[in-house]
Protein backbone atom coordinates (compact mmCIF):
# COMPACT_ATOMS: atom_id res chain seq x y z
CA UNK A 1 0.00 0.00 0.00
CA UNK A 2 1.51 3.21 -1.03
CA UNK A 3 0.85 6.65 -1.90
CA UNK A 4 -1.77 9.20 0.51
CA UNK A 5 -4.84 7.88 2.75
CA UNK A 6 -7.30 9.47 4.97
CA UNK A 7 -8.27 8.11 7.80
CA UNK A 8 -11.94 8.30 9.54
CA UNK A 9 -11.73 5.66 11.83
CA UNK A 10 -8.42 3.74 13.07
CA UNK A 11 -7.74 0.73 16.09
CA UNK A 12 -5.42 -1.56 17.01
CA UNK A 13 -5.73 -4.89 18.87
CA UNK A 14 -2.62 -6.59 20.04
CA UNK A 15 -0.46 -6.62 16.34
CA UNK A 16 -3.58 -5.87 14.62
CA UNK A 17 -3.95 -2.48 13.13
CA UNK A 18 -6.75 -1.13 11.33
CA UNK A 19 -7.89 2.02 9.20
CA UNK A 20 -10.56 3.21 7.50
CA UNK A 21 -10.85 5.87 4.29
CA UNK A 22 -14.17 7.32 3.41
CA UNK A 23 -13.53 6.08 -0.32
CA UNK A 24 -14.49 2.60 0.81
CA UNK A 25 -11.25 1.51 2.15
CA UNK A 26 -10.35 -0.60 4.91
CA UNK A 27 -6.61 -1.41 5.83
CA UNK A 28 -5.37 -4.39 8.10
CA UNK A 29 -2.42 -4.95 9.24
CA UNK A 30 -1.72 -8.67 11.06
CA UNK A 31 2.08 -7.53 12.20
CA UNK A 32 1.77 -4.13 13.99
CA UNK A 33 1.48 -2.25 10.98
CA UNK A 34 4.64 -3.47 8.86
CA UNK A 35 2.51 -5.01 6.06
CA UNK A 36 -0.88 -4.35 5.28
CA UNK A 37 -3.66 -5.71 2.71
CA UNK A 38 -6.35 -3.31 1.19
CA UNK A 39 -10.14 -4.38 1.18
CA UNK A 40 -12.84 -3.03 -0.55
CA UNK A 41 -15.71 -2.25 1.00
CA UNK A 42 -18.12 -0.78 -1.67
CA UNK A 43 -21.19 0.97 -0.23
CA UNK A 44 -20.67 -0.31 3.31
CA UNK A 45 -20.50 3.11 4.94
CA UNK A 46 -18.55 3.14 8.61
CA UNK A 47 -19.16 4.99 11.69
CA UNK A 48 -17.04 2.91 13.61
CA UNK A 49 -14.68 -0.36 14.10
CA UNK A 50 -13.89 -2.44 17.37
CA UNK A 51 -12.53 -5.92 17.64
CA UNK A 52 -14.81 -8.79 19.62
CA UNK A 53 -13.29 -12.26 20.69
CA UNK A 54 -10.09 -11.50 18.43
CA UNK A 55 -12.48 -10.67 15.58
CA UNK A 56 -12.96 -7.39 13.91
CA UNK A 57 -16.13 -5.79 13.47
CA UNK A 58 -17.61 -2.16 11.60
CA UNK A 59 -20.54 -0.89 12.21
CA UNK A 60 -22.23 2.14 9.75
CA UNK A 61 -25.34 2.88 7.86
CA UNK A 62 -25.63 -0.31 6.92
CA UNK A 63 -25.70 -2.55 9.66
CA UNK A 64 -22.60 -4.85 11.63
CA UNK A 65 -20.14 -6.60 9.60
CA UNK A 66 -17.04 -8.82 10.92
CA UNK A 67 -14.06 -8.95 8.26
CA UNK A 68 -13.63 -12.74 7.89
CA UNK A 69 -10.90 -14.09 5.77
CA UNK A 70 -9.85 -10.75 4.16
CA UNK A 71 -13.67 -9.87 2.89
CA UNK A 72 -17.22 -8.80 5.04
CA UNK A 73 -19.85 -10.76 6.62
CA UNK A 74 -22.78 -9.39 7.82
CA UNK A 75 -23.48 -11.01 11.42
CA UNK A 76 -26.83 -9.22 11.93
CA UNK A 77 -29.13 -11.77 10.76
CA UNK A 78 -32.11 -11.22 13.40
CA UNK A 79 -33.18 -7.35 14.33
CA UNK A 80 -30.67 -6.42 11.53
CA UNK A 81 -32.65 -2.92 11.01
CA UNK A 82 -32.22 -1.42 14.26
CA UNK A 83 -28.03 -1.82 13.81
CA UNK A 84 -28.21 0.61 10.84
CA UNK A 85 -27.17 4.04 11.86
CA UNK A 86 -24.46 2.71 14.45
CA UNK A 87 -22.42 5.06 15.88
CA UNK A 88 -19.65 3.09 17.71
CA UNK A 89 -18.82 -0.86 18.66
CA UNK A 90 -16.81 -2.08 21.35
CA UNK A 91 -15.87 -5.38 22.97
CA UNK A 92 -15.39 -6.54 25.77
CA UNK A 93 -14.68 -10.25 27.30
CA UNK A 94 -18.53 -11.03 27.43
CA UNK A 95 -20.02 -8.85 25.43
CA UNK A 96 -19.54 -6.57 22.23
CA UNK A 97 -21.60 -2.82 22.57
CA UNK A 98 -22.70 -0.88 20.03
CA UNK A 99 -23.56 3.00 20.05
CA UNK A 100 -26.91 3.85 18.31
CA UNK A 101 -28.93 6.28 18.76
CA UNK A 102 -31.26 4.21 20.89
CA UNK A 103 -28.87 3.95 23.64
CA UNK A 104 -26.34 0.66 24.14
CA UNK A 105 -26.70 -2.38 22.01
CA UNK A 106 -25.30 -5.45 23.56
CA UNK A 107 -25.37 -9.01 22.42
CA UNK A 108 -23.59 -12.34 23.64
CA UNK A 109 -24.47 -14.47 20.44
CA UNK A 110 -25.03 -11.90 17.35
CA UNK A 111 -28.18 -12.79 17.42
CA UNK A 112 -30.28 -10.77 19.79
CA UNK A 113 -29.26 -6.86 20.46
CA UNK A 114 -30.85 -5.91 23.14
CA UNK A 115 -31.07 -1.91 24.22
CA UNK A 116 -30.09 0.20 27.07
CA UNK A 117 -32.63 1.90 29.36
CA UNK A 118 -32.49 5.63 30.51
CA UNK A 119 -31.51 7.24 27.27
CA UNK A 120 -32.47 8.36 24.18
CA UNK A 121 -31.10 10.70 22.03
CA UNK A 122 -29.34 10.70 18.52
CA UNK A 123 -25.89 11.19 17.49
CA UNK A 124 -24.72 8.48 20.66
CA UNK A 125 -20.61 8.16 19.48
CA UNK A 126 -17.46 7.53 21.38
CA UNK A 127 -17.59 4.49 23.54
CA UNK A 128 -15.69 2.76 25.90
CA UNK A 129 -15.38 0.52 28.90
CA UNK A 130 -13.01 -0.10 31.55
CA UNK A 131 -9.57 -1.25 30.94
CA UNK A 132 -9.67 -3.51 34.81
CA UNK A 133 -13.94 -3.48 34.87
CA UNK A 134 -15.57 -3.94 31.50
CA UNK A 135 -19.21 -3.48 33.01
CA UNK A 136 -17.82 0.15 33.65
CA UNK A 137 -19.24 1.86 30.65
CA UNK A 138 -18.91 5.46 29.50
CA UNK A 139 -20.67 6.41 26.29
CA UNK A 140 -20.26 10.01 24.65
CA UNK A 141 -22.67 12.37 22.17
CA UNK A 142 -22.02 14.47 19.77
CA UNK A 143 -24.55 16.48 20.21
CA UNK A 144 -25.47 18.69 23.29
CA UNK A 145 -26.37 15.99 25.58
CA UNK A 146 -22.89 15.02 27.38
CA UNK A 147 -21.35 12.28 28.61
CA UNK A 148 -23.50 9.38 29.80
CA UNK A 149 -22.16 6.16 32.24
CA UNK A 150 -23.43 2.56 32.99
CA UNK A 151 -22.36 0.62 35.84
CA UNK A 152 -23.65 -2.86 33.94
CA UNK A 153 -22.19 -3.39 31.17
CA UNK A 154 -24.74 -0.27 29.28
CA UNK A 155 -27.89 -1.98 30.17
CA UNK A 156 -28.80 1.23 32.15
CA UNK A 157 -27.15 4.62 31.57
CA UNK A 158 -26.95 7.57 33.63
CA UNK A 159 -25.60 11.15 32.90
CA UNK A 160 -22.67 12.30 34.36
CA UNK A 161 -23.20 15.26 36.45
CA UNK A 162 -20.61 17.59 35.18
CA UNK A 163 -21.81 19.53 31.68
CA UNK A 164 -19.70 17.89 28.93
CA UNK A 165 -21.12 18.79 25.66
CA UNK A 166 -20.05 17.81 22.05
CA UNK A 167 -18.13 14.61 24.54
CA UNK A 168 -15.70 13.17 21.54
CA UNK A 169 -13.49 11.06 22.57
CA UNK A 170 -13.55 9.20 26.64
CA UNK A 171 -10.68 7.34 27.42
CA UNK A 172 -9.56 5.58 31.21
CA UNK A 173 -5.93 5.73 31.76
CA UNK A 174 -3.93 2.09 31.82
CA UNK A 175 -1.29 4.00 34.11
CA UNK A 176 -3.73 5.07 36.47
CA UNK A 177 -6.85 2.87 35.79
CA UNK A 178 -8.86 5.28 38.27
CA UNK A 179 -8.00 8.44 35.81
CA UNK A 180 -10.72 9.09 33.08
CA UNK A 181 -9.82 11.83 30.62
CA UNK A 182 -12.59 13.42 27.94
CA UNK A 183 -12.23 15.61 25.27
CA UNK A 184 -15.41 17.98 24.74
CA UNK A 185 -15.39 19.76 21.76
CA UNK A 186 -13.03 22.89 22.78
CA UNK A 187 -11.62 21.78 26.13
CA UNK A 188 -9.87 18.81 27.54
CA UNK A 189 -10.82 17.07 30.93
CA UNK A 190 -9.63 15.16 33.64
CA UNK A 191 -11.11 13.27 36.17
CA UNK A 192 -8.91 11.31 38.80
CA UNK A 193 -11.62 9.17 40.85
CA UNK A 194 -13.49 8.43 37.49
CA UNK A 195 -16.38 11.53 37.67
CA UNK A 196 -16.45 12.82 41.42
CA UNK A 197 -14.84 15.59 40.07
CA UNK A 198 -13.33 17.02 37.43
CA UNK A 199 -10.18 19.01 35.97
CA UNK A 200 -10.58 21.46 32.81
CA UNK A 201 -6.87 20.75 31.45
CA UNK A 202 -7.07 23.11 28.84
CA UNK A 203 -8.56 26.85 28.24
CA UNK A 204 -11.84 26.50 26.85
CA UNK A 205 -10.77 30.05 25.35
CA UNK A 206 -8.53 28.58 23.19
CA UNK A 207 -10.98 27.34 21.12
CA UNK A 208 -9.83 24.21 19.58
CA UNK A 209 -11.82 21.76 18.37
CA UNK A 210 -10.56 18.38 19.81
CA UNK A 211 -11.81 15.18 18.12
CA UNK A 212 -8.91 12.43 19.30
CA UNK A 213 -7.53 11.71 22.38
CA UNK A 214 -4.43 9.13 23.11
CA UNK A 215 -3.19 8.25 26.30
CA UNK A 216 0.04 7.28 27.08
CA UNK A 217 0.60 3.75 28.45
CA UNK A 218 2.97 4.42 30.74
CA UNK A 219 2.52 8.46 32.07
CA UNK A 220 -0.65 8.91 33.31
CA UNK A 221 0.02 12.92 32.82
CA UNK A 222 0.90 12.75 29.35
CA UNK A 223 -1.81 12.81 26.43
CA UNK A 224 -1.99 13.13 23.11
CA UNK A 225 -4.40 15.68 21.19
CA UNK A 226 -5.89 15.85 17.53
CA UNK A 227 -7.64 18.47 16.68
CA UNK A 228 -9.65 19.77 13.30
CA UNK A 229 -7.52 22.92 13.22
CA UNK A 230 -9.26 25.70 14.16
CA UNK A 231 -8.68 28.83 17.35
CA UNK A 232 -5.24 30.08 17.91
CA UNK A 233 -3.76 27.23 15.92
CA UNK A 234 -5.97 27.57 12.94
CA UNK A 235 -4.12 27.32 9.75
CA UNK A 236 -4.41 26.49 6.05
CA UNK A 237 -2.97 22.86 6.21
CA UNK A 238 -5.65 22.09 8.62
CA UNK A 239 -4.65 18.98 11.80
CA UNK A 240 -3.00 19.07 14.25
CA UNK A 241 -1.72 16.88 16.78
CA UNK A 242 -0.75 18.67 20.05
CA UNK A 243 1.07 16.50 23.31
CA UNK A 244 -0.21 17.68 27.12
CA UNK A 245 2.14 17.03 30.27
CA UNK A 246 0.19 17.92 33.61
CA UNK A 247 3.31 18.51 35.95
Amino acid sequence: MSGPFEVTSFGVHGQQVAAWSPEGRLVLSQNGGQDFEVIETGSVLLNGLGWWKDELFLVGGQGLFQVSNGGLVSKATLDESRLHEAFAVHGTEERLLIGHKDGILSTEDLKSFPASQGLITRDLGPLITHPICPSLVWVGTQCERGLFFSADWGDSLARVDEYLHYVMVPQVSLAEPGTLWVTSDDTLLRTENLGGSWEYILRDTLQWHLHGLGLHPTDADVAFIGTVGSGEFEDPNGMRVLRTQDE
